[in-house]
């Protein structure tokens, strides 16, 4: 049987049994008021007191001591103290001196002479305890000011309880190099009074974590958990084997007879989720075209972007590195270097050009190589910049791409393009030309045009964008031949856990680019809750959902309050909606709820003269194309169901009529709508 420690609660008089001497009622007596004090203060009437028993006794123990206190103007006579109603023979009484009719405890008011208190203290039998056990101390004494003479104290003690409490809070292994293991310790601590059991621990995430002391390990058998006493700790070891540079999770869940736990405490588990981090930027040092003969210098700024200093132990350039590269003379011996987080130091490569450059089979000049190679104390323990450079005997214009948003974001950014930082030794530059090569269905354009030095771009589509600019100088000298253009690539990746994507082709569009009314076909993309009820278009007597609202999300009812009132994490938003053809339109929903099946569809709602158009449906979640279908030759009116998406399973079913094609319905604009 598993030892138990007790908590046991002592309740102010609650009950007094009056007993009014009325023979002479308007007379002035002294008479006592009977208080209880605690140590600290005295207490309210009706107050719960609290007290903890001794941490692992089992034994019969003392487990308070309260005195008796008289805060009248007379002297209080006790002629009797006594526990009743004890059913379970749980308590004890244990008094300094035992009051009775002839020989009554006195106590005086307080700076009185004689005894101002008397105390009582309470015991307990654990061992007598079968389930919460209640009794009363009873105290007769002479009339207080409230004319009662016999107070009585309740008692309750009730069934002790564990308590688990594991330190630290979460476990974080910090960085732990492929292929090395690294081991911690949790501690686990009974905070409560009886002995605490830990039926079961579990791991549940990355594989990498390892609890290392199972329970039938820990106590020889599965059956029997681990015993903690009250106020004791035991440590636990965990492990955690890398298996790479990604950031790794897992949970350990505890089970315990911590009545307040049923589901177990978790403790977060990580690793490699910190540490130090070294940026370089330029990732990579192109110098161009440099003159025969002559040094060129560029820098590379080394940042500290993690959560520990960057060390930095040697800079060097590696063997196969073409001579005409070095490191600016006294740049070698800034090593090692240190780093405080976010800290950035320059470091600069020299280039001197010995020959003319050759051109390739493309026409593209042939270039000197080399890498500059940095050892450090982050997770790859390595970096490198690699580095490129041709002689030429007239120094080109160099075209230098700046993205203000940086290389990845979410669909529906705009990105500020900035060529302005282009520049050229032979004059100013006097020309910019803008290129990209953008995902299939994108239409966008460089605004105000691709011929200004720093445009703005509408990545709206999910993919790759390759961004190409041409510059030309005041000497008419290009990007051409020897002279490289630049190009910098940004990939848009859907941020929310579910994104949905309308594109749209309209042959007879001569230009799907252009803007305003009635310019392109307009295509509407359609996000159905299932509890959406719309109209019956398919005419089988139920309704299928559409233009419901709130529960479509559509052009007209945008952002509509799905979930949780007052956050928008939860809701659907159609974040674009193209009226004048090619689209995209786009759909996001970051925090789909649990055991719900979303439904996708498309409305062909005016074609404005242009006749058919091939629309494409792409449906992402976490970032991952799960699903992609174009249905050809929709018409004015087609109202075609697309597909469903049940959550969290991720699973996307596209939907079929009852011959197994494609369901298209001819609908309309709903009634009262134009």
């Amino acid at each position: 049987m598993h030892r138990r420690l007790y908590l046991c609660s002592l309740l102010l008089p609650l009950i007094w049994t009056a007993c009014l001497d009325e023979s002479r009622p308007y007379e002035v007596v002294e008479r006592p008021l009977v208080e209880l004090f605690d140590g600290e203060r005295f207490l309210s009437e009706g107050e719960a007191i609290i007290v903890k028993p001794v941490a692992g006794s089992t034994g019969t123990h003392d487990v308070a001591t309260f005195d008796i206190q008289n805060t009248g103007d007379g002297t209080l006579s006790i002629t009797k103290i006594r526990l009743v109603d004890d059913t379970q023979d749980v308590f004890e009484l244990v008094l300094t001196k035992t009051p009775t009719q002839a020989s009554p405890i006195t106590i005086e008011p307080k700076g009185a002479k004689g005894q101002t208190n008397f105390p009582i203290t309470i015991r307990i039998n654990p061992a007598n305890l079968k389930a919460d056990g209640t009794a009363k101390i009873e105290i007769t004494s002479n009339p207080d000011k409230t004319g009662k003479t016999i107070h009585v104290l309740p008692l309750m003690c009730e069934l002790p309880q564990a308590g688990l409490s594991i330190n630290p809070g979460e476990l974080n292994f910090g960085m732990v190099f492929e292929g090395d293991t690294k081991d911690l310790n949790l501690q686990m601590v009974n905070t409560g009074t009886d002995a605490l059991i830990i039926d079961d621990m579990l791991v549940s995430g990355d594989d990498g974590f390892v609890l290392l002391a199972p329970l039938e390990d820990e106590v020889g058998g599965s059956d029997h958990g681990l015993t903690i006493a009250p106020g004791k700790t035991k440590s636990i070891a965990l492990r955690y084997v890398s298996k790479g540079p990604q950031p790794a999770a897992a949970d350990l869940r505890v089970f315990s007879n911590d009545p307040t736990q049923p589901n177990g405490v978790v403790v977060p588990l990580m690793a490699n989720t910190g540490g130090p981090c070294i940026e370089l930027n330029p990732g990579k040092l192109n110098f161009g075209g440099k003159l025969v003969g002559k040094i060129a210098t560029m820098k590379v700024a080394i940042t500290s972007c993690g959560d520990e200093a960057l060390i930095i132990n040697k800079a060097s350039l590696s063997d196969d590195t073409d001579n005409a590269f070095s490191l600016v003379q006294g740049q070698g011996n800034r090593f090692p270097m240190v780093l405080g987080v976010n800290e950035t130091a320059d470091l600069e490569i020299s280039f001197v050009p010995e020959q003319l450059a050759t051109l390739d089979a493309n026409g593209l000049p042939n270039q000197a190589k080399g890498t500059l190679a940095l050892e450090t104390n982050t997770y790859g323990r390595e970096a490198s910049v690699e580095i490129s450079g041709y002689g030429v005997d007239t120094e080109c214009p160099v075209a230098v791409i700046n993205i203000a948003e940086g290389e990845e974001v979410c669909p529906q950014t705009k990105l500020h393009l900035s060529g302005s930082q282009s520049y050229s030794p032979g004059g100013s530059i006097s020309h910019y030309q803008w290129e990209v090569q953008q995902p299939n269905g994108s239409v966008s354009l460089f605004l105000p045009s691709a011929s200004q030095p720093d445009p703005t771009f509408d990545a709206n589509v999910a993919g790759s964008y390759t961004f190409r600019l041409k510059v030309t100088d005041a000497n008419g000298q290009s990007t051409k031949g020897l002279c490289p253009d630049a190009t910098r690539t940004v990939i848009v990746t859907p941020c929310d856990a579910i994104h949905v994507e309308l594109l749209w082709h309209t042959p007879n569009d001569a230009d799907e680019t252009d803007t305003g009314p009635e310019a392109g076909a307009d295509l509407d993309l359609h996000f159905l809750h299932p509890f959406a009820q719309g109209f019956d278009i398919d005419g089988d007597g139920k309704p299928d959902g559409y233009f419901d609202n709130p529960f479509d999300t559509f052009w007209y009812n945008a952002k509509p309050d799905w979930a949780a009132l007052g956050s928008n994490d939860d809701n659907p938003a159609l974040d674009r909606d193209d009226t004048d053809g090619a689209g995209p339109e786009n759909l996001n929903l970051n925090s789909p709820e649990d055991g719900l099946t979303y439904k996708v569809g498309v409305h062909y709602w005016n074609d404005h003269g242009f006749g058919s158009s091939d629309a494409t449906v792409r449906i992402y979640l976490q970032a991952v194309l799960v699903f992609e279908q174009t249905l050809e030759d929709m018409t004015q009116c087609d109202l075609w169901e697309v597909a469903t998406i049940s959550w969290p399973s991720g699973v996307v079913s596209p939907i079929s009529n009852d011959a197994g094609e494609t369901k298209v319905e001819d609908f309309c604009a709903p009634p009262g709508w134009n």
